[in-house]
């Protein structure tokens, strides 16, 4: 979502580059420029505004398409999706354990699980990637899950923006392997 891109473009002044890399008629917006005085080269990529809606292009699909373009055209090293979500109470500490994930694209394919479409797509491309989310609500809460999403985009939107920073700064002058 723009919400979500936003404050990480903005604190690492990133500006919008021609999106001339993408297919014609793709609302997707790429922002460009670097960390570290030229050192790491970022680029950010949101997948714009649904033509039909007119809302921020959210869900698996329009984010596995940008991200499968944007590896084609920008060839990077690593791909870090960085946006927010929504949780569920009684899956805290599971949610927040840091486990080791396998690849496993074929049965992602067979079952149709859609929340993998990301990796799916850099598995598929050989680029590793890193997921980061912020969780904006809780889906099974008492509260409704609109309320409370509206009421926590931006303090969740601060949050992913500070953890994605670290985690640029981490990956800068590491190689894939390192991580």
């Amino acid at each position: 979502m723009h919400a979500e891109a936003m404050p990480i473009v903005d604190v690492l002044k990133l500006t919008q580059a021609d999106s001339a890399i993408f297919p014609k008629g793709v609302p997707w917006i790429r922002y460009t420029g670097s960390l570290e005085e030229g050192l790491l080269d970022i680029d950010v990529v949101v997948p714009g505004k649904c033509p039909i809606f007119g809302v921020d292009n959210v869900g698996t699909v329009p984010l596995a398409l940008a991200t499968f373009a944007a590896i084609q055209a920008l060839q990077p090293d690593l791909v870090i999706n960085a946006g927010t979500a929504g949780g569920f109470k009684i899956f805290d500490t599971y949610g927040i354990a840091t486990t080791k994930c396998t690849a496993v694209p074929n049965m992602i394919a067979a079952l149709g699980f859609k929340g993998a479409a990301v990796v799916y797509v850099t598995n598929l491309l050989s680029v590793p990637a890193i997921l980061l989310k912020s969780v904006t609500d809780i889906v099974d809460g008492v509260r409704p899950t609109t309320e409370e999403f509206l009421e926590n985009l931006s303090t969740a939107a601060v949050a992913l923006l500070k953890t994605v920073v670290m985690a640029l700064k981490f990956v800068h002058g590491k190689t894939v392997t390192e991580l």
